[in-house]
C-alpha cells in the first residue's frame, strides 16, 4: 500500500514534516497535475519510463502529459534501470539549455538562483538548427557559421539581460545530441530545460 511505500522510501524525511499519500482514480497525468494545483505545489518530481506513444522522447506518456499541463516546475530523473549511486546525488554542476525565445531569460535566472542554493556552477547550452526561416540567400555564405554567429549574439544579449557571464556550449545539429554532449563535457549533475508551450506540443520537447 502507499502507506508502506511512504514509510520505506520517505521515512528519513518524515521528521521535517508529514508525508501525505493520495490515491486518485482516472488518468495519472491529469490527476498529478490536478493534485499539484490543489496543493499549490512548487515542484513535481517523477520518473521517466520511456513507454507509450512518447517512447521516442525517452519520456513516459504520463510524464509528457504532466510536463505539458503543469504550471509548476517538473523534475524528472534519467532513464536508467538501476538507481543512482550516492556520488551522483550531489548537485555541483548545472547545465541550463536555452533557446532564443524570451522565456530563456527567466530560465537562466532560475538556474542561477538554484545554483546559488546548492553552491553549484552553471553553464549554458544552445543548439543551432540550421536551414530555418530567414536564411541568407547568398549561396556563398556559410549557413552554419551564419546561424552560429547569430546565436552567439542572441545568447550574449540574453546574458546581458540576466547580468551573467556564463560559459556557453554552442553546437550545430540535433538538439538532444548537442545538449547531451555538453552535459558530458561539463560533467553536469543536473540539466535544466524549458518545457516549451502546450500550443506547440512537439516543437522542442520532441528532441
Amino acid at each position: 500500500c502507499l502507506g508502506s511505500f511512504a514509510c520505506r522510501y520517505f521515512g528519513d524525511i518524515s521528521h521535517e514534516g508529514p508525508v501525505e499519500t493520495v490515491c486518485e482514480r482516472g488518468d495519472p497525468g491529469y490527476a498529478i497535475v490536478a493534485q499539484a494545483q490543489s496543493l499549490g505545489c512548487d515542484l513535481i518530481m517523477m520518473p521517466t519510463h520511456g513507454k507509450g506513444p512518447f517512447r521516442s522522447l525517452f519520456l513516459g506518456s504520463v510524464t509528457a502529459r504532466v510536463l505539458h499541463h503543469s504550471e509548476c516546475a517538473v523534475w524528472t530523473d534519467a532513464h536508467i534501470e538501476t538507481g543512482l549511486s550516492s556520488e551522483y546525488l550531489q548537485i555541483r554542476k548545472i547545465l541550463c539549455a536555452v533557446n532564443r525565445e524570451q522565456h530563456a531569460v527567466d530560465l537562466t535566472k532560475e538556474a542561477v538562483a538554484l545554483a546559488q542554493d546548492y553552491g553549484a556552477e552553471v553553464e549554458l547550452v544552445h543548439a543551432v538548427v540550421t536551414g530555418g526561416p530567414g536564411s541568407p540567400k547568398n549561396s556563398d555564405v556559410n549557413l552554419e557559421e551564419f546561424f552560429l554567429n547569430s546565436a552567439r549574439d542572441e545568447i550574449a544579449a540574453l546574458q546581458q539581460q540576466t547580468g551573467t557571464r556564463l560559459k556557453v556550449h554552442l553546437g550545430s545539429g540535433s538538439v538532444r545530441e548537442v545538449i547531451r554532449d555538453a552535459a558530458l563535457q561539463f560533467a553536469a549533475d543536473l540539466v535544466i530545460i524549458g518545457r516549451g508551450h502546450i500550443q506547440k506540443p512537439f516543437s522542442r520537447l520532441r528532441s
